[in-house]
C-alpha cells in the first residue's frame, strides 16, 4: 500500500512539473538536391509533438507519460550554405561536412554511414550539442518525407539525441534501438530531459535491440 502511495505521489509531483510546456524553435537546412516545403515540415514535427504529448484522456505511468513538447520551425526552410556539402553521406568526410552546415536539422538524400562503418543506412543520425564541437546535429535522411511511415516519431526519436537520450531496448519505447513499433512510451526520465534540456543524468549506456 505505501508503495502505491510513493507511485501516486511521483506521479502527481510529474504532472505538476510537466505542465509547463517546453517548446523548441528548431531551424531547418535541406541539400539543393532535396525537395522538401515549409508545410512538410511543420506537419512533421506537429507530429512529433504530438507522439510527445499523447491523446487527450491519456493516464500517465512511469513508463508512459504525457510530455509537454512542442516543435516548430524557426525561419524558412534554407538550402546548405556550401556547394560542396554532399546530398548523400558515405563516411566521417561527409557527415562532418554536413555536420558543418549551420542549422539545427540537415535534410539530406540518403544516410550511408552514421558512426560505424558497415552497419548500413540510417534514417537519422543525431548528437547532442556538447558531442559535436557545441553545435546542435541533427541529419535525417529524405525518404520522401510525405514516404516514411513514422516520419513524426523518427524526428522525435533524433530529437532525443539531441537532448543526449540513448537508445534503449524497447521496441515500444521513443527511444527504441529497435524497428518501431507502433507504441511510442516516454518514460519520465526521458520527458524530464526534453522538458529541462541536456544534463550529465539524462545519459544512459547505450542499447542495442535484443528480440
Amino acid at each position: 500500500m505505501q508503495a502505491i502511495a510513493i507511485v501516486i505521489l511521483a506521479l502527481l509531483m510529474w504532472a505538476e512539473r510537466a505542465s509547463a510546456q517546453s517548446p523548441y524553435s528548431l531551424t531547418v537546412g535541406r541539400h539543393s538536391t532535396v525537395n522538401v516545403s515549409d508545410s512538410q515540415v511543420d506537419t512533421i514535427f506537429s507530429e512529433a509533438s504530438k507522439i510527445l504529448q499523447k491523446d487527450l484522456g491519456h493516464v500517465d505511468t512511469q513508463d508512459d507519460v504525457a510530455c509537454n513538447v512542442t516543435f516548430a520551425r524557426k525561419g524558412s526552410i534554407k538550402t546548405f550554405a556550401l556547394p560542396s556539402t554532399p546530398d548523400i553521406i558515405h563516411n566521417a568526410a561527409d557527415r562532418g561536412a554536413v555536420h558543418r552546415e549551420d542549422f539545427d536539422i540537415k535534410i539530406v538524400k540518403k544516410i550511408e554511414f552514421c558512426r560505424t562503418p558497415g552497419a548500413g543506412t540510417a534514417d537519422g543520425c543525431s548528437w547532442p550539442p556538447r558531442a559535436r564541437g557545441g553545435r546542435i546535429s541533427t541529419i535525417v535522411i529524405e525518404t520522401p518525407l510525405d514516404a516514411h511511415p513514422n516520419i513524426g516519431r523518427l524526428w522525435a526519436h533524433e530529437l532525443g539525441h539531441r537532448m543526449g537520450l540513448r537508445h534503449v531496448n524497447d521496441s515500444t519505447a521513443l527511444m527504441t534501438a529497435c524497428p518501431f513499433d507502433s507504441e511510442a512510451r516516454v518514460k519520465m526520465r526521458e520527458c524530464s530531459c526534453f522538458l529541462t534540456g541536456r544534463r550529465p543524468s539524462c545519459t544512459k549506456p547505450q542499447a542495442s535491440c535484443r528480440p
